[in-house]
């Protein structure tokens, strides 16, 4: 498989975001696996580590590569293309970019301008025609945008003011969008400060553009892109006891109009949201309030309704018949076929599982992963 080279292109910033398409991990529609399987890439917390595994859509498999995080790491997404993969960590107390080579192994990292906490938020890879990459990332403490690329010391500012606490943000033509879960971070709280907050920036001056809220909508967390929509995913809060109160929502937004076309109740907590390569989004959210137990929804971005929605769930199962109750991230395969991270809350030091499933949610084959599996891409 064709790799990419680290690349230190500062010069070519303004030809990359002019031509710039998102990564193929990041929403449905890419371009599909290799026919007959598909590489899966794992990103584990606890065991900071990313681990590739293959599939034939009849059993899954460690490939034997596996790159190893920095200690410290406290990520919770990764963005890939090809063997290119990016995630962020604030381990070192500042914040910093990780890219890494699954052909070669390498890793490299690289930090923020100025000495203050960044608290980077969930990279987006962008690629131009020419296969130059960066990442978008949000520095969460700092209100701000940055563009990482590989193999260059510092982080550029792309622009500032950009939202309480982004999660994300995404390229939208000459534009940013950061999807601003609007959470008080100052006081270390967390509580919202107000709904989930959609915020466009100009992207050659960094200057705001326009701006709207998703009203009843709690701590965005994340997005799926197809076109000119997005989805985007939040999580809702906890009760007194830490326990979820079932208030996620997963809303669908018009990026082109800026508007928000509907807000879906979850009747559950989101905890993730992928792309799947049979073309529909992939929620895994709490089944209900005050339970971290999980199920999966999918929704099609072509058809705009629910394909599996809170009232006919599928219910991801174990070898045994009895309910996997513990997904963290979900996604499919060109042919529907299911792949979930696990994540047991209960025992977070305990490996995690890639169960491949039938597209209903019965088991077909699983393997051991790092504990704190909490991130999937499909490649």
């Amino acid at each position: 498989m064709r790799r990419r080279s680290w690349l230190a292109p500062i010069s070519t910033l303004i030809a990359l975001f002019a031509t710039a398409c998102i990564s193929d991990s990041s929403g449905p529609g890419g371009p599909p696996p290799p026919p007959g399987g598909a590489d899966v890439v794992v990103l584990s917390r606890l065991s900071p580590s990313v681990q590739e595994f293959h599939t034939d859509g009849q059993t899954v498999a460690s490939t034997g590569v596996s790159v190893s995080l920095p200690s410290g790491f406290d990520g919770v997404a990764l963005d890939l293309s090809l063997d290119l993969f990016v995630t962020t960590s604030t381990g070192d107390g500042v914040g910093r970019v990780i890219w890494g080579s699954l052909d070669t192994g390498e890793m490299i990292t690289t930090g923020f301008p100025g000495a203050s906490v960044a608290d980077p938020g969930r990279p987006t890879l962008v690629i131009d025609l020419g296969g130059n990459v960066a990442a978008l990332v949000p520095a969460r403490a700092r209100n701000s945008i940055y563009v990482s690329f590989p193999g260059v010391q510092q982080a550029t500012l792309l622009a500032a003011d950009a939202g309480e606490y982004v999660q994300r943000v995404v390229p939208f033509g000459n534009l940013l969008i950061s999807i601003d879960a609007n959470l008080d971070d100052v006081g270390g709280s967390l509580e919202p400060l107000g709904a989930t907050r959609i915020q466009y920036s100009e992207f050659l001056s960094g200057v705001f553009f326009d701006a709207f809220d998703i009203q009843g909508a709690v701590g965005a967390t994340d997005v799926v892109i197809l076109g000119e929509q997005l989805l985007v995913l939040t999580e809702g809060s906890l009760d007194n006891g830490g326990l979820p109160e079932g208030n996620g929502n997963l809303a669908l937004i018009n990026a082109l109009g800026r508007g928000v076309v509907s807000v879906l109740p979850l009747e559950g907590n989101g905890v993730a949201i992928k792309g799947g390569g049979d073309g529909l989004a992939y929620v895994t959210r709490t089944r209900g309030a005050g339970t971290f137990a999980s199920d999966v929804l999918s929704f099609s971005l072509v058809n705009n309704m629910w394909v599996h929605g809170p009232s006919n769930p599928i219910r991801p199962k174990n070898a045994d018949g009895s309910d996997l109750d513990t997904c963290r991230a979900t996604s499919a395969l060109v042919s529907g076929r299911l792949l979930c991270t696990t994540f047991d809350v209960d025992a977070p030091s305990s490996p995690g599982r890639l169960v491949l499933m039938q597209a209903d949610g019965t088991f077909i084959d699983d393997v051991a992963t790092g504990a704190g599996a909490i991130d999937i891409a499909i490649r």
